[in-house]
């Protein structure tokens, strides 16, 4: 995601968070009640990965994920582990069915990669500077010259 989309997406959940006082995100579904029994919650999702695609990537996928518990995606090569990961970071649309995301996800893919902006950029990634936080990346990532 570009610097700029962050900003966007940051501006979106905050509108979402004053509708549902949450942070929380509704894709292609209405959230009917508040609750905290779920990280994620998905509830016939299907994705593809192109419009053109006669094949959906997911189809009629149900998935609850409890807070505080470990979960791992395993299977074959092919089988849409990725997929799954992008469905529930939303970098991959849901053609229908429905994502809630309760609280805020944190992903390290196996690719680094920096955006186009500033090492200072990168670092903060849309937040605001707090000095002890940047320092200790900094120095973490041997950075200093």
């Amino acid at each position: 995601m570009l610097y700029d989309e962050t900003q966007i997406a940051k501006a979106i959940r905050k509108s979402e968070m004053a509708q549902n006082g949450k942070n929380e995100t509704i894709l292609n579904g209405a959230l009917n009640k508040k609750t905290d029994d779920f990280g994620i919650f998905m509830k016939n999702a299907t994705a593809k990965w192109s419009e053109a695609s006669v094949e959906n990537t997911l189809s009629n996928l149900d998935l609850t994920v409890t807070p505080g518990k470990l979960l791992a995606v395993i299977g074959p090569v092919g089988s849409g582990k990725t997929s799954l990961l992008h469905v529930i970071l939303q970098e991959l649309e849901l053609v229908n069915g429905t994502l809630r995301v309760n609280g805020e996800i944190s992903y390290a893919s196996q690719e680094p990669w920096l955006f186009a902006g500033t090492v200072r950029q990168n670092i903060l990634f849309g937040l605001p500077m707090d000095k002890l936080r940047y320092k200790t990346v900094v120095k973490k990532m041997c950075l200093r010259t």
